[in-house]
């Protein structure tokens, strides 16, 4: 058995699970629509492929798409287009059994007119960054449906959840992911600032944003 598996928390645009929660799936045909009709010369999905091949050759994890195929004691739920970084199997290796989850800071790469780099350290509050926390497979299969789905997308809340189910997390002090913010990342709608890679100018991404529906806009 490995220690831990990344768990690709869904190919964004391409299979029918994509953003089960809260109507998101029709939000994200919605952001591919538009993308395409702006940027024809480099379409949607070959941008999503674009990343997802970056960061397959920079993961230090193996990956799966469906975490009941893990034969591992930890998964670690992550987008197709971030990565985990060495060091974590160690670290979770050294974990206490009473842990179920295990949350820790993420490097945060933005790409946008103006880049930028820093870490977003998980927070009592905020919760960890969106692949910036692992948790048990043997309590990954006691939860139901709905509760699964909120432990893979709600990554804000899975402290509350597993403290509110009586069982204990730990919080670690080092990065052990790389999060790459872009123009196709569906948290990046609202950023006016961003640019696709100078596939685009800021203007006409401005209107992509000007599109999106409002739903988009609660996103950090």
């Amino acid at each position: 058995m490995q220690t831990v598996i990344a768990w690709i928390r869904r190919r964004y645009w391409h299979g029918p699970d994509a953003f089960l929660l809260g109507g998101l799936r029709e939000l994200a045909a919605h952001v591919r629509e538009l993308w395409d009709a702006r940027f024809a010369h480099f379409p949607y999905n070959e941008f999503r492929h674009f990343l997802s091949d970056v960061a397959a050759a920079n993961t230090a994890l193996p990956t799966v798409n469906d975490w009941r195929a893990a034969n591992s004691e930890w998964i670690a739920p992550i987008d197709e287009d971030d990565w985990h970084l060495p060091g974590l199997v160690q670290a979770l290796a050294a974990v206490s059994r009473e842990c179920v989850l295990v949350c820790w800071p993420v490097y945060v790469a933005r790409l946008i007119r103006h880049p930028c780099f820093f870490v977003a350290e998980p927070t009592l509050k905020h919760g960890p960054h969106s692949c910036g926390y692992a948790v048990r497979k043997w309590w990954l299969e006691t939860l139901s449906p709905r509760q699964l789905a909120l432990i893979r997308d709600d990554h804000g809340n899975v402290h509350r959840y597993v403290d509110f189910a009586g069982h204990k997390y730990l919080f670690l002090d080092h990065p052990f992911a790389q999060y790459v913010f872009t123009p196709a990342s569906i948290s990046s709608i609202p950023d006016h600032k961003t640019t696709a890679l100078n596939i685009a100018t800021a203007q006409a991404y401005a209107a992509i944003a000007a599109d999106c529906p409002r739903a988009c806009r609660r996103w950090p």
